[in-house]
């Protein structure tokens, strides 16, 4: 009775009047959290009221590529996990693959690349670079020999707002078949770093 209201934001990705996916998100969304006191009330509001667009509807019920069934779990994630933990990603016009990206909303248009198709990129970028030990001018992970496979591609970009690199990237081969994304530091002190693996 003296304790202020406790809100509960439910976010959607596209325009929805199916009760149940609301109830679902409702319920997801009270399962994660702790109330301080007894209920007393409820109140719903909304924001946004928006024209739900017309659909075509098949004659007979396909369940394979039903649209909307995407948005549904992007709503699901983020009633569970939090609307931080869930989002899209684009690609940036830059050469450094630390800033290659950006946090978009789920679905939203991407631009099309500027050029050609990028060189191959590992689907786990680490969010630091880990350094290799190297022994013999070869660079080892987890006390293991690396097998440069492909490389080098040379990046060298940033001089203009003072976060420049200078690396020679290669891909390389562990003696289990792992692939990883390496690159040799071309500035002092140097080094052999790992950055990234493939999938």
């Amino acid at each position: 009775e003296r304790g202020a209201a406790t809100n509960i934001e439910i976010g959607l990705v596209a325009p929805t009047r199916d009760g149940g996916h609301l109830t679902l998100l409702t319920r997801e969304r009270l399962a994660a959290l702790a109330l301080p006191a007894p209920v007393h009330a409820l109140r719903i509001e909304t924001d946004d009221i928006l024209v739900l667009a017309e659909e075509n509807r098949e004659l007979f019920a396909d369940r394979t590529g039903v649209a909307g069934e995407w948005q549904k779990l992007v709503e699901r994630l983020r009633a569970r996990l939090g609307a931080q933990a869930v989002h899209g990603l684009a690609t940036e016009a830059e050469h450094r693959p630390e800033r290659a990206w950006r946090v978009t909303e789920p679905g939203a248009a991407r631009a099309a690349p500027a050029c050609g198709p990028p060189p191959p990129r590992p689907l786990w970028l680490l969010a630091a670079p880990q350094p290799l030990t190297e022994i013999a001018a070869r660079p080892h992970y987890r006390e293991n020999a690396l097998a440069l496979v492909a490389g080098p591609e040379r990046i060298e970009s940033g001089w203009w707002d003072d976060d420049d690199v200078k690396r020679d990237y290669f891909v390389a081969q562990t003696p289990d078949s792992a692939t990883l994304w390496i690159y040799r530091e071309r500035r002092a002190p140097g080094g052999w770093y790992l950055h990234g693996v493939f999938s």
